[in-house]
C-alpha cells in the first residue's frame, strides 16, 4: 500500500460510498486503513493511519443501512450505548445543521 507523506495529506481523495444519503447528509464516518507494522509492540502514531491516499467516506444513512449489522456482530456495543450514541448524534446534528 503507499501512504502520503504528512505534509501530503491534502492530497487525500475520498471515496465516497453514497448509496442512500442525502446530498446535505452531515454526519459522517471516515475509514483510514492502519499501516503494518513487522515491529514487535508497536505503538502506531497519527500518521500511521491518517495518511492513506484514498480513505473511505461513508455517511450516516448509508452506513446505518448497509454497514451497521455487519459492524454489530464484530464489535457489538450495548444497547445502552449505542442510545447514547444515538442521543450525540442527534445533539451534533442540531447543533451543525
Amino acid at each position: 500500500m503507499e501512504w502520503l507523506n504528512d505534509n501530503e495529506i491534502d492530497k487525500q481523495k475520498f471515496k465516497v460510498l453514497r448509496l442512500y444519503a442525502p446530498e446535505d447528509e452531515l454526519v459522517l464516518l471516515d475509514f483510514y486503513p492502519l499501516r503494518e507494522s513487522d515491529e514487535p509492540d508497536w505503538n502506531p502514531m497519527p500518521e500511521d493511519w491518517s495518511c492513506y491516499p484514498e480513505p473511505l467516506r461513508v455517511y450516516k444513512q448509508d452506513y446505518t443501512q448497509l454497514l451497521l449489522k455487519y459492524f454489530a456482530v464484530i464489535y457489538p456495543l450495548p444497547k445502552m450505548l449505542l442510545t447514547e450514541l444515538r442521543n450525540l448524534s442527534l445533539m451534533c446534528a442540531h447543533i451543525i445543521g
